[in-house]
């Protein structure tokens, strides 16, 4: 099914982006998610391809560090025959006069596959392809993938030890395989404002950004302050920041410079691609958050204390009251913000934590209560 046209620039809701969005993706946006797709302009990847390889998907993946990983998901179509196989055994060979392991037994052949096309049945020992001799299974593999698909390709086959020639027509399959580019990008850290640790793209990088990213100029989210402004905003790492406060920031410095104009709560917009997705953030610019208050009565028998990450607030040392939040990235990729909210009374005899997803009281310490929420 077709999907509905989306104007570039425009976010899913009918939020408008910043205008100057389009000039920052500089022709390659979201549009140009397969080579030729669209029509629009990629670079060249940044990974070597093989004659007769293309590239079928791509992905960067961005460290606290700053190292950009670019991967290429890469296809290759080979020659294939519908063949299943095994090795000659020692029985096999010594009842047919052969060389140990040289030659390959067929154990089953694709119905109106290329194989079967050409006569071959099961059991027939394959024992030539082309000229050369067949001296292993994976050899036997290796030769068949070599041969262009729709060329002829003549076997030499033993078929209840008689000698006999084929000539069957190379189907077609895909083959995948990877390749990989690593780049150190310079870090930007803007935790105290923001909650962000940014990686400036370099030059180097605008292939790999272009490609994957859908812009070839931007600051990365490398890694982000849990609970802190970003972390509040939904900007999540990986994502690729073009602009903030109404300016584009393609660079540090311009990141820099859009926010010196602004003061602590000022709101500043934000416009970033995730997945070559157009969205658009609202944080609260901090004068530094990543600052630990702390409040405590006589004798800390009533005690506050907030950080990004976690907050806590007690009564009677949390004999009588304790309760927090505590926020993190979770998740295989560690990219999925997480909030857990707790509470516990009378020496946590009845204990209440939740988060997004779940929630669980318990009573006495052992009797779990559980909750799924959508």
């Amino acid at each position: 099914m077709a999907k509905a046209p989306r104007r570039h620039g425009a976010v899913p809701g009918g939020r408008s982006l910043f205008p100057w969005l389009l000039a920052v993706l500089g022709g390659v946006g979201p549009a140009a998610a397969a080579e030729g797709g669209s029509g629009e302009w990629l670079p060249p990847p940044p990974v070597a391809l093989a004659a007769g390889e293309e590239i079928a998907g791509e992905a960067i993946a961005i460290h606290p560090s700053g190292r950009l990983t670019y991967t290429a998901s890469v296809r290759r179509a080979v020659g294939f025959l519908g063949l299943e196989i095994r090795p000659v055994d020692r029985e096999t060979a010594a009842r047919l006069g052969l060389p140990p392991f040289q030659g390959v037994v067929v154990i089953s052949v694709e119905r109106l596959g290329p194989a079967a096309r050409a006569g071959i049945v099961r059991d027939d020992v394959v024992i030539i392809v082309g000229d050369d001799p067949v001296r292993s299974a994976d050899g036997f593999v290796g030769m068949i993938e070599g041969a262009p698909p729709g060329s002829h390709v003549g076997l030499g086959i033993l078929r209840d030890g008689v000698r006999g020639d084929v000539t069957a027509v190379a189907g077609s399959q895909y083959r995948m395989a990877e390749r990989s580019a690593v780049l150190d990008l310079p870090l930007l850290d803007e935790r105290a404002r923001t909650g962000l640790i940014l990686a400036e793209a370099t030059p180097e990088a605008a292939a790999a950004l272009a490609r994957a990213a859908g812009a070839s100029r931007g600051l990365l989210v490398a890694d982000l302050l849990p609970g802190g402004p970003a972390f509040r905003a939904g900007i999540l790492p990986g994502d690729l920041l073009v602009g903030v406060a109404g300016r584009p920031a393609a660079s540090g410095a311009e990141w820099r410079s859009a926010l010196d104009g602004l003061r602590p709560g000022d709101p500043a917009k934000v416009a970033l691609l995730r997945r070559k997705e157009p969205l658009e953030r609202t944080l609260a610019v901090e004068e530094d958050a990543a600052v630990i208050r702390e409040c405590r009565g006589p004798l800390s028998v009533v005690s506050w204390k907030r950080s990004a990450p976690e907050s806590t607030t007690t009564i009677l040392w949390g004999l009588l009251w304790r309760s927090g939040t505590t926020a993190s990235l979770d998740g295989p990729a560690g990219d999925e913000p997480v909030v857990e909210r707790r509470w516990g009374v009378l020496f946590d005899l009845v204990r209440w934590r939740s988060t997004e997803r779940t929630g669980e009281l318990r009573l006495f310490w052992i009797l779990p209560l559980r909750s799924a929420k959508e």
